[in-house]
C-alpha cells in the first residue's frame, strides 16, 4: 500500500497497514474487513467508498515507448509501430493490477484487488471537482482577503 499520510503529509508505504510509517498515527478509516482479510470496501486512508483497478505500469515509460515507435516508423516503414504494439500487449499480459482510490490516490497491492471495478471516468471527474472546490475554498479563506471588521459592542 502506498499513500500520502493525511496526518504528516509524507509518502508512506503502509507495511503495517494500520498506521503511517513516518508519524506512527493510526489510519482512521480501516474497517474490520480490511483488518481481517484485506478486503477493500472503502479506502482505509480517506474513507472513500470508490476504489478502481488498473495495471501497475509507469505511464511515462508507456508514452516513451509509443513516441519511440512513432519516431522510428519513418525509417522502419511502420514495423516499429508493430513492434511497440506487440511489446505493449506483452506488458499488458505480464504486469499485475493495482487498486487506486479515486479521492486520495492511494495504491493497494493485494489479492482482493481482482474484485474491484475498472476505472470510471465519471467518478474520477466527480472526485476531481470535489477536490478543486475544496482547494478553492481554502485559497479564498487564506489569500488576499482581509479579515472582516466586526462592530464592537460599544458602538
Amino acid at each position: 500500500m502506498t499513500f500520502i499520510c493525511p496526518s504528516c503529509g509524507k509518502r508512506a508505504t503502509g507495511k503495517n497497514l494500520l498506521e503511517c510509517d513516518s508519524c506512527q498515527k493510526p489510519l482512521r478509516f480501516v474497517t474490520e474487513d480490511f483488518k481481517e482479510s484485506g478486503s477493500l470496501s472503502q479506502c482505509p486512508i480517506c474513507g472513500c467508498p470508490h476504489i478502481y483497478r488498473q495495471k501497475d505500469f509507469n505511464r511515462k515509460i508507456g508514452a516513451t515507448l509509443l513516441i519511440l515507435g512513432i519516431m522510428g516508423a519513418y525509417f522502419t516503414y511502420g514495423l516499429s509501430l508493430l513492434a511497440v504494439t506487440l511489446l505493449d500487449w506483452l506488458l499488458y499480459r505480464w504486469v499485475a493490477d493495482v487498486g487506486c482510490c479515486y479521492q486520495c490516490g492511494a495504491q493497494f497491492r493485494h489479492p482482493s484487488i481482482e474484485k474491484l471495478s475498472l476505472f470510471n471516468l465519471g467518478l474520477r471527474d466527480h472526485y476531481r471537482n470535489i477536490t478543486a472546490m475544496k482547494s478553492r475554498v481554502v485559497s479564498q479563506k487564506t489569500v488576499g482577503r482581509p479579515a472582516p471588521v466586526l462592530p464592537s459592542r460599544d458602538e
